[in-house]
């Protein structure tokens, strides 16, 4: 029913200091209409378009596609185009105890309200819908 709607007050919400940071906080996104074929180049050239736009130092970029093998050749396309940027997978079809790791080591470079050390190693996640379970 509609009285068990859950969303936020503009009023009371809209004071709370770090839920307000991130309701305001830029959000790019485009929609792009692209054949089967080019999709993987595609995200490819965006990753490397968004690392120029916002500065590569430190930066983490999330690709979130709908298919486990989508995810896996954006991933290898991504580590032999860009060299100096760590390149990782997340599938709800990883081992739970690699999935724990993972979550483990990449956690600080995800979480909000992390500061962006520029001596860190820019960061590409390329997931399937599984990250948005836990995305914050």
């Amino acid at each position: 029913s509609h009285a068990d709607a859950f969303g936020l007050d503009p009023v009371s919400d809209g004071r709370h200091p770090e839920l307000e940071r991130r309701l305001s906080a830029s959000k790019p996104a485009t929609l792009e209409k692209v054949k089967a074929a080019s999709l993987v180049p595609r995200i490819a050239t965006a990753v490397e378009q968004l690392f120029k736009q916002i500065g590569c130092a430190g930066a983490t970029v999330a690709v979130v596609v709908n298919r486990v093998a989508t995810a896996r050749e954006v991933r290898a396309h991504l580590r032999t185009k860009l060299r100096d940027v760590d390149v990782q997978l997340v599938t709800g079809r990883m081992r739970p105890l690699d999935r724990a790791a993972s979550e483990r080591e990449l956690f600080p470079r995800l979480r909000s309200g992390r500061e962006r050390d520029p001596a860190v190693t820019p960061l590409v996640v390329v997931a399937t819908q599984c990250i948005e379970a836990g995305a914050d």
